[in-house]
């Protein structure tokens, strides 16, 4: 099936009433700079955050940003019909149409068209996708301000082309979660806290001092001698003199 822009009267370059609200809705979030500038990245950008083709020191007028708006957001409203249910799109009231367009012209078709809020859409679940916008608030894992405002103000949008008042906050079922039976472990070590865990730990006492380990004295029994030391010297003065006498008597 071939495209058909909600925005550009057919046969025509004018505006059709979709296309004045998404022109505006999303010009006043992106708001316009008509000097090319470099983005928080880098990138040069210039307009209504128009980066395709942009170079340090272009320049455009307010007609011919305008007009690259209205060129921009036809090809990005392209990209966003091919992820919606062809039996779906016509139920689309213009109002909620213009908030997925600015929701896509802000986070990219790829990720608006793996989406819940998509899923939610082809089931006919509008309310559902209205409520989804609300998640698309964070850059870096982190909520940004600025996001939730424009969030807040696309999904009133959404709501208002189905005619219903947002709930401040959509009402879930609670899940209820049976308590684990108690665990008992026995007592270990305290494990290392992670990398990076700045969680105050117990500072540890001081280590006590192991008790002395005393060793039994050691006794050594002398053996006793054979004779008393003055025995010795007889029994060595008697071999001593025969010895001599020996010799002496060998020589006479």
């Amino acid at each position: 099936m071939s495209f058909v822009t909600r925005l550009i009267t057919a046969g025509t370059a004018a505006l059709t009433g979709a296309g004045i609200l998404a022109v505006v809705t999303v010009g006043d979030f992106e708001g316009k700079r008509n000097n090319a500038y470099k983005d928080i990245v880098g990138v040069p950008t210039v307009c209504y955050g128009e980066t395709r083709g942009v170079k340090m020191g272009d320049y455009y007028t307010d007609s011919e940003c305008k007009l690259m708006l209205q060129r921009g957001l036809v090809q990005f409203e392209q990209k966003m019909v091919k992820c919606i249910a062809p039996a779906v799109l016509p139920e689309i009231p213009d109002k909620t149409y213009v908030a997925l367009l600015s929701l896509t012209w802000n986070i990219g078709p790829g990720a608006f068209c793996n989406s819940t809020l998509v899923r939610k859409l082809n089931a006919r679940d509008f309310s559902g996708a209205c409520y989804q916008f609300d998640r698309w608030n964070k850059a870096g894992g982190r909520a940004v301000p600025g996001l939730t405002k424009r969030r807040v103000k696309e999904r009133a949008l959404c709501f208002a082309g189905l005619n219903e008042a947002p709930a401040t906050v959509p009402v879930e079922e609670p899940v209820i979660v049976a308590e684990a039976p108690p665990v008992v472990i026995e007592e270990v070590a305290p494990p290392l806290p992670a990398e990076g865990d700045v969680t105050a730990q117990p500072t540890p006492g001081p280590t006590p001092a192991a008790e002395p380990v005393i060793a039994p004295p050691v006794v050594v029994e002398k053996p006793a001698p054979l004779l008393p030391a003055w025995s010795m010297l007889i029994v060595f003065a008697f071999f001593a003199g025969a010895a001599a006498l020996i010799w002496w008597r060998k020589r006479s």
